[in-house]
């Protein structure tokens, strides 16, 4: 039968509104098999409610629902540069008539970020060797449930939409949808998948790699008390990108306030997105201590929004002759960042709280206390009830935490932070006006 070889390629040609446009930049192609798919239909395979009068006819859609853009079905597209989708044979192949009576839809998404100075005058997606269509839908604050036109519809063979440039945002990231369906047998494809912005390739952008991240001053001497600013190294880009390295907690394995230690606190600070650790550490002639290791918490993040994560460790010896020693690691139960506590560290004083800080265009600033060890998760919701970001999902110790989100894709309006440690929901509201 006949198949032919998919290849998409999507054009986005922008004007300059300015003389220089800003860093622009995509996500890797994500994957999802629908919602279609369930336990009783694992093909995903659906019956269309029409006759389609050629392979790919609008009427097939129908009965189609897009996956929204942070379900957990989506996944790495087999090539996220290119997409590089091939099935075969098809699992319309499967269904009880194999040509015209019965889809499968697979999705595709990237998120393509249109710097603020760019007039967008056309935006086309070019197909060659479709098989066996494709729709193109667009989200943004515009349209935020999606928007599809007749022009976005490529049928087999056909070669590309009609300019919809009417219908992207600049000065946001606009969320990209291909809605790929298979309406008869034998074979599935969608080969390339090529984003252009005024002329030039959009690469995907890649995050930081936070794998080989280490303390630029790992070993602090001599045992003064006085804050250190520790700068992290090793952080890279595969991209070449610029890197912003955010630290986002300090913890430690002795407590804050402890026998020998000097009657300081808090041991730690976070200014300006740069954490700075006290050079002491807990010990007595009489019972002496094996070191203090503080482990510093981090965000990474690159000039097009991609970010890794990632921890390095402080080690403050306890004595002169242990000073190029490895510290012993007693397990990070403390927060560096918190109030003085008994010497045992005990938890008692804190209580569960939320605060919202200063929020900019690009920086809101959360901070949350745990009155107990137990499993975070903090994150970003819209008025509509929409996760947009999540900011921890971890187990925690007793202590007092930071954290910040980049508003900075996000529209005008509110927010609300929701923290879930074990049965407690605490919710702060978050009002972003620029």
């Amino acid at each position: 039968m006949r198949r032919l070889v998919s290849i998409l390629s999507i054009v986005v040609l922008p004007l300059l509104a300015a003389s220089t446009a800003l860093a622009q930049s995509r996500t890797p192609w994500q994957m999802h098999d629908g919602l279609e798919v369930t336990l009783g239909n694992p093909l995903g395979l659906v019956a269309f409610s029409c006759v389609p009068a050629q392979h790919g006819d609008p009427c097939e859609y129908d009965v189609v629902t897009i996956p929204p853009g942070n379900d957990p079905g989506w996944g790495a597209a087999p090539d996220p540069d290119i997409i590089g989708f091939s099935l075969y044979p098809s699992r319309v192949c499967s269904a009880p008539i194999s040509c015209g009576v019965y889809g499968d839809f697979t999705y595709f998404q990237t998120f393509v970020d249109i710097p603020a100075n760019v007039v967008v005058t056309t935006f086309t997606i070019d197909f060659s060797g479709m098989d066996d269509g494709s729709r193109v839908t667009i989200f943004n604050s515009t349209y935020p449930t999606g928007l599809v036109v007749p022009g976005s519809y490529v049928f087999l063979g056909g070669t590309g939409t009609a300019n919809l440039q009417a219908y992207v945002v600049s000065g946001e990231v606009n969320r990209v949808v291909v809605t790929q369906v298979d309406d008869c047998c034998i074979e599935n494809n969608l080969r390339s998948a090529v984003v252009v912005l005024n002329g030039t390739v959009v690469n995907t952008n890649r995050p930081p790699d936070c794998s080989n991240a280490v303390a630029c001053q790992s070993t602090l001497w001599p045992p003064n008390h006085t804050y250190h600013e520790i700068e992290i190294c090793g952080v890279t880009d595969p991209d070449g990108d610029p890197v912003t390295i955010t630290a986002t907690s300090v913890t430690q394995d002795e407590p804050v306030n402890g026998r020998g230690d000097g009657n300081t606190c808090p041991d730690a600070r976070i200014v300006g997105g740069l954490a700075s650790v006290r050079a002491e550490r807990t010990g007595t002639p009489a019972v002496p201590g094996n070191g203090r290791v503080y482990v510093i918490s981090f965000t990474a993040t690159d000039s097009g929004g991609a970010s890794c994560n990632g921890t390095v460790t402080v080690c403050v010896p306890h004595d002169m002759a242990d000073a190029d020693l490895a510290c012993v690691d007693d397990g990070q139960s403390y927060n560096s960042l918190g109030s003085c506590r008994p010497a045992k560290g005990s938890a008692a004083e804190t209580t569960d709280r939320l605060s919202v800080g200063a929020v900019t265009s690009s920086q809101a600033q959360i901070e949350f206390a745990l009155a107990r060890d137990t499993h975070v998760l903090l994150s970003i919701f819209d008025v509509a009830g929409r996760r947009v970001a999540t900011l921890e999902n971890a187990d925690l110790a007793a202590g007092t935490y930071q954290r910040s989100w980049d508003p900075s894709g996000a529209n005008r309006g509110i927010y609300f932070a929701r923290l879930q440690a074990g049965e407690l929901t605490l919710t702060k509201a978050i009002l972003k006006l620029k």
